[in-house]
């Protein structure tokens, strides 16, 4: 196997949703946001026989064979997307692979920043570089199927392109707020399970009456169709908060949870928008106002709850392959 690159350094950012979330499963618009903490991937190609595999922090540590990483018995990450580039180029027997995700962590606490994501972008990116493979949609997305996933890919879509991403039915456009609009995030204390989440959701979401079903489709559309003007955003922000909410009660999910609830409270008090970014349930919201000192207000607001204001701006790259050699 040719090998022009022996030593490649890749970085993608971490992605917060902002609307569209679990209608995007059924063909709506999402609209999600790449943001300044990313992953780092380093791949070097060794002598040493083994795949040596390390994280910061330690999620992986191991020294394995490059066969029993391509074991069918595996179900991490980095052994389904090794699987998908083994089947389509010849791969080293031997490889140092160190994955840095502690930007998208608060002090201890993992946050739901979509690092699961970028890292799946980064294990893409790193090795299409190794194998010389060139780096397209079709293939990420295929990629993302292969480690078993079933969301729509609008996070390894954001944390591939970064900026403001527009999904609908699998056609992405990158997108600007329209200006005057202002957001803050909060994480709220504990985590959630995204694919667990997301199953609950399929299967509740069958059996909600299909009047509601097609209101909230199409709330998600209106809040992507509404990006040229910031009080018609707003608006469909807010509507799309309200049928998000409906469809939660509903199905008896708790999507919104209490700590939601409460900020979404303050929020409206002050003249602002919050909901839940992602899956829910815990993890990150986001903020949302027309006016800078909705946000600062709704900061005074909060300070006794046990929420953290995090530093995040939005990051117009995707990812990047920063270093071969």
């Amino acid at each position: 196997m040719p090998q022009p690159f022996r030593h490649i350094s890749v970085s993608s950012p971490g992605k917060l949703v902002i609307a569209g979330e679990y209608a995007v499963l059924y063909g709506a618009s999402a609209l999600s946001l790449a943001i300044d903490r990313r992953a780092q991937c380093t791949l070097k190609i060794s002598e040493e026989g083994l795949w040596q595999l390390s994280g910061s922090p330690p999620f992986w540590n191991e020294s394995v064979s490059l066969q029993e990483l391509l074991s069918e018995s595996r179900s991490d990450i980095a052994s389904a997307v090794l699987r998908w580039f083994s089947q389509r180029t010849s791969l080293p027997e031997s490889a140092v692979l160190h994955m840095d995700t502690t930007g998208f962590y608060f002090e201890q606490d993992k946050l739901g920043l979509g690092s699961s994501a970028s890292v799946l972008v980064n294990l893409y990116a790193s090795l299409a570089t190794l194998t010389e493979l060139p780096m397209n949609l079709e293939d990420l997305l295929d990629v993302y199927r292969a480690t078993d996933q079933h969301g729509s890919g609008v996070d390894v879509l954001t944390c591939y392109y970064g900026g403001l991403i527009h999904l609908k039915r699998q056609t992405t456009s990158k997108e600007e707020f329209p200006s005057g609009i202002y957001l803050d995030f909060y994480s709220i204390g504990f985590s959630t399970e995204t694919r667990t989440m997301v199953d609950s959701f399929r299967i509740a979401f069958e059996d909600l009456p299909v009047s509601l079903q097609e209101s909230f489709i199409a709330a998600a559309n209106m809040v992507a169709d509404s990006l040229n003007d910031r009080l018609s955003f707003f608006t469909a922000l807010q509507h799309f908060v309200h049928m998000y909410r409906e469809v939660d009660r509903e199905a008896r999910l708790a999507i919104w949870s209490k700590q939601h609830e409460a900020m979404q409270r303050l929020a409206t008090k002050v003249g602002a928008l919050y909901k839940p970014s992602g899956a829910g349930g815990g993890d990150v919201g986001v903020a949302i106002a027309t006016e800078r000192q909705n946000l600062a207000a709704l900061r005074r607001e909060v300070a006794d709850l046990p929420v953290t204001l995090l530093d995040l701006q939005k990051d117009i790259n995707g990812v990047r392959i920063e270093k071969t050699a």
